[in-house]
């Protein structure tokens, strides 16, 4: 299928988790909600009363707000509903005041009775991502998220060891790239060390083999075959470091690790971060003449 069909397809499609692969293999794909255009577009299909994004959202919705839920902390017990928790996660304001308390003044749930049994609201054991999910886009359709900075999924796999445990190798995925940095996913159950609350680490990523930072292109579909070149060897010697440094009790329940280009250094830093700003750049074109072709 010729891909400016294939894009059409998605933008006019039934399913708001999925993300376009620009190539058969996979490896490098955008999500609507990560680029204005595909944004916009779907925002109008929300307007314009799009069944599937009006009816199926709304009712998934709003079958959380039957869901009673207790929550309870020194101060007593408050009645709310699934769909209150949800929003009130996804609020830059509500959420400290219900998820960040500590101690006596820490709030814990249940599901069950107003006599419980009680669960640490904080440890998210209540939430479904894919129900999380669908409250965001629903959000983001009526226009009440800012809009953010083109972002491209990658897939693409880097060994790394901590600063003063080289022995320990462990594996980090990379699943995002923005304009300032690159989002990782940690490995399952991998937790960063902290000093009193304070995580600061220095992390050496040993790069593929297959990467080649010299890549002198801003051919979209040749910097994203470079992704896929790589091997699980690595390259003696060719590494790059990041220092991470943040308040863990900010990032405690998160899974996903976001390190800013300035945060790396090493020989190969520079050219790591010529060849992601150039992925992402040539990919933004090429979506922009995707959504032209598919007006």
């Amino acid at each position: 299928m010729p891909v400016q069909q294939k894009f059409k397809d998605y933008l006019e499609g039934p399913r708001l988790d999925s993300c376009f692969e620009f190539f058969a293999d996979g490896n490098v794909s955008v999500h609507w909600t990560n680029c204005l255009e595909m944004r916009e577009h779907f925002q109008e299909r929300y307007k314009t009363g799009d069944e599937y994004l009006v009816t199926s959202l709304e009712k998934e919705l709003s079958d959380l707000k039957s869901e009673v839920v207790w929550l309870r902390n020194r101060r007593g017990i408050l009645k709310l509903t699934m769909f209150d928790l949800y929003q009130a996660y996804s609020d830059p304001l509500l959420s400290p005041m219900l998820f960040k308390q500590q101690g006596e003044e820490q709030f814990c749930y249940s599901t069950g009775t107003e006599a419980g049994p009680f669960l640490c609201l904080a440890g998210l054991s209540w939430m479904n991502p894919r129900l999380y999910r669908q409250f965001v886009y629903a959000k983001i359709l009526r226009g009440h998220l800012g809009i953010r900075d083109f972002r491209l999924s990658v897939n693409l796999d880097l060994d790394f060891t901590l600063e003063g445990r080289p022995l320990d190798t462990y594996r980090m995925h990379l699943s995002q790239v923005t304009s300032r940095g690159l989002l990782f996913e940690l490995p399952i159950g991998f937790r960063l060390m902290s000093d009193k609350g304070i995580i600061d680490e220095v992390v050496n990523f040993y790069l593929p083999t297959g990467l080649n930072l010299n890549l002198n292109s801003s051919d979209f579909k040749s910097l994203s075959e470079n992704l896929k070149l790589h091997s699980n060897k690595v390259q003696e010697q060719s590494y790059l470091q990041a220092h991470i440094h943040y308040n863990c009790s900010e990032q405690l329940q998160r899974h996903y690790l976001y390190i800013k280009y300035d945060d790396f250094s090493g020989e190969q830093a520079g050219r790591f971060q010529d060849f992601f700003i150039a992925l992402l750049a040539s990919a933004r074109e090429e979506t922009q003449e995707l959504m032209s072709a598919a007006a």
